[in-house]
Order: structure tokens, then sequence, then C-alpha cells
């Protein structure tokens, strides 16, 4: 049986989130394309109310602000020490509710079930197998909803770097629905953070029951 590939760990340091949210207006937009893209998604089930989300892994607590301004509960999970350490203290300074804990995503069972796991940056290290057996579990800790972060050949940027080759991972509509469909999971919409960035939003739904619109393109 296939081992689980180990994806890099990384460690927080004070550029990371520099790195990762990027600088000036390239910054800001790229931010803005992120949350508006959550927000797309997250409107998808504004029938239903959120309160807990779980966000695994959290990284240093990089979406914790946007959490806060939803007004969620958070429980962040990470891996690595001085992630968790770095996504503690932030999670304090914003005043959220709910905590910080160490934890492996394949394994972890958060303490509360929440609304919302947010999985971002972390399933496209895996191969098919591995993401299904993530998205399965991941399912089972959710109470319906889990949010997701693809590469995806659907924008500008993700053709573009999907036709370079390498080690990265990109992913089709039908290849995202096939990941899906095998983990029990069905399709409520997937959200282009813009054309300019080569990942997109997923959001997904653990109940059995399918949705009665077709999925959003």
């Amino acid at each position: 049986m296939a081992t689980k590939k180990t994806p890099p760990l990384f460690e927080y340091s004070p550029r990371y989130l520099k790195i990762r949210d990027g600088r000036g207006l390239a910054g800001v937009f790229k931010r803005w394309g992120e949350h508006r893209a959550i927000d797309k998604c997250l409107a998808a089930i504004a029938g239903d109310k959120i309160k807990w989300v779980c966000d695994m892994p959290c990284g240093p607590g990089r979406l914790f602000g946007y959490w806060n301004k939803r007004g969620f509960a958070v429980i962040g999970v990470d891996l690595s020490e001085s992630m968790a350490a770095a996504a503690k203290i932030r999670h304090g300074v914003l005043g959220l509710d709910g905590m910080v804990c160490r934890g492996d995503a394949f394994k972890f069972s958060p303490p509360k079930k929440p609304d919302l796991i947010a999985c971002v940056r972390f399933l496209y290290y895996f191969d098919t197998a591995e993401r299904v057996a993530l998205l399965k579990h991941l399912g089972k800790q959710t109470q319906r909803y889990l949010l997701l972060q693809y590469h995806a050949t659907r924008t500008m940027r993700g053709k573009r770097n999907a036709g370079r080759g390498g080690s990265r991972r990109y992913f089709s509509d039908a290849d995202i629905r096939g990941d899906l469909k095998k983990a029990g999971l069905a399709l409520l919409c997937i959200e282009n953070i813009s054309q300019f960035s080569d990942r997109v939003y997923v959001l997904a739904e653990s109940s059995k029951k399918s949705p009665k619109k077709s999925p959003k393109k």
C-alpha cells in the first residue's frame, strides 16, 4: 500500500506572510481576490448560519483576520510547531473564540465539530488516493461544508503554469469533480481568485443530499 507523501513542512518566519500575501498594491489585489472568492463560495450557502470554522492547516493564521470579520469562531490546526505557535498568538490578538492546536490534517478530529472546514494550500501536494483519503477524513469532521483550494487550469495563469510541467499538480474542473465524487462529497461551486492566480476555491458539501440547483461554474 502506498504511503502518504509528506508535503513541505513550512516553518514560521517574519517573512512568511509577506511572501504569501505579497507586497504593495499587488498584495492588496491578491488579498482582495482571495477574499472575494471566499465570499462568493459562502454566498452559495447563505441560508445556513456558519458559526464555527476549522482552518486546517492554518499556517500562522493568515486567514484568521478574514474569519474574524465574518464573525466566526475559529479552530486553527497545523502540524508545524512554529506555525501553530504563531497562529495561537494571532488568534489571541484578534480575540477570536475557539483555539489553536497542533495536529495532522489526515488524522485530527476537532474538539468541536465545525460548520465549515477550510483546507487551503495543501490538497495539491498529494496524489489522487491521498487527496481522496484526506477529503473523506475532512468530510467526517465537519457538520456539513468544506472550503478547499486547488491549483486549477481554468485560469489564464493556471493554464500557463500547467503547460510548463514540473512537480506541481494542476486540476481541471472535471478533476476536481472526480476527487469530490470519490470522497462522497457534493460540489457546490468553484470560484477563481483571479485570472492572474493559478488557484481556485472550491465549496463542497459532506451531506449525502445533493443541492437541487446545478453547481455554479
